[in-house]
């Protein structure tokens, strides 16, 4: 028998979770407010939960957002992923790089492994990432540091830099510092990333940046 008062703290409790998740939860956080086996299996045929995968739900009536797909990888890297590379340019409207799979920074030690997933395996700092409503991303100053040591072309490269630039997501001097701490093969690429993006658009260069 079910007793509404106590149906509707778990649904509460639930509804709190998958709001900071795109309205995304897990099974296991459902059984962590009390629902069980039955219950989970009860609500997902009734329509009340969309069953995503396996073990990942979502209420059907949760709004649409512009980055679920980066929720539901962030859900399933859980604390460990961190959304980086391609896929944070794109975020943060760096360049015109369009990827057709996600790339996750993720410890050494992680071992899932999923299809149109990309893993970089890298210890991040606190100040490397960012919160975002159902996933953490890497920094627009961290992306750019990825971005100089990947394969991302020059020509990438560049307008990923001019775009932050423009965007006051960064300035050209605190890029120049970043390369410093680079490898040597990707702080060439990146001193001459913000040389080509001055010269190309000098009225990019901001008086301040958003702080990161």
């Amino acid at each position: 028998m079910k007793i509404p008062g106590i149906e509707q703290d778990r649904r509460r409790r639930l509804a709190r979770i998958a709001a900071g998740q795109a309205g995304y939860f897990t099974s296991r956080q459902a059984a962590s407010v009390g629902y069980s086996t039955r219950l989970q299996h009860h609500h997902a045929s009734r329509g009340n939960w969309r069953r995503v995968e396996r073990g990942i739900y979502r209420f059907p009536e949760w709004p649409p957002g512009d980055h679920e797909d980066l929720a539901l990888i962030g859900l399933w890297s859980g604390p460990e992923g961190v959304i980086s590379h391609d896929s944070a340019l794109e975020f943060h409207g760096l360049s015109d790089v369009l990827p057709n799979q996600v790339h996750v920074t993720i410890p050494p030690g992680f071992r899932k492994r999923r299809d149109r997933v990309v893993l970089h395996k890298a210890d991040l700092e606190h100040s490397d990432i960012a919160d975002q409503v159902g996933f953490r991303i890497t920094t627009p100053l961290r992306t750019i540091a990825d971005a100089a040591r990947s394969a991302l072309s020059p020509e990438h490269l560049e307008a990923a830099v001019r775009d932050g630039l423009r965007l006051g997501l960064f300035r050209n001097a605190k890029l120049l510092d970043l390369a410093l701490e680079l490898p040597h093969d990707a702080a060439v690429r990146l001193r001459a990333a913000v040389k080509a993006a001055e010269r190309s658009d000098p009225s990019a260069l901001p008086s301040k940046t958003l702080g990161y």
